[in-house]
């Protein structure tokens, strides 16, 4: 059975692959020609990882499973959970968030 997880990230699939058994053929988003940006406009993890996934059936018919990760600091009250990859604004990158995360503890 063909099943695509909505990711790119090679140690994310890599990871899965080595659950699965056999009887699986894992696809990733290159694999089915989906280069498109995907929409994660929800409020939660959970919301983006289900938006993901019926994005890619909707386009494809395939049967697709999703994830979305963001970090979840207690002392920042949870954030910055789905921004995790945005946090320090439109220009940012790991350091910057990271720099971002700090400075605010």
């Amino acid at each position: 059975m063909e099943i695509v997880f909505a990711s790119n990230n090679i140690y994310k699939l890599n990871e899965i692959k080595d659950i699965l058994d056999d009887s699986f053929a894992l696809l990733s988003l290159g694999d089915i020609g989906m280069n498109e940006e995907i929409p994660e406009n929800e409020l939660s993890l959970e919301g983006n990882a289900l938006s993901k996934a019926r994005h890619i059936y909707d386009a494809t018919g395939l049967t697709v499973f999703a994830d979305d990760t963001g970090l979840e600091i207690d002392a920042l009250d949870k954030r910055p959970g789905v921004n995790s990859a945005r946090y320090a604004g439109p220009e940012c990158n790991s350091e910057k968030n990271i720099r971002k995360q700090i400075s605010i503890q």
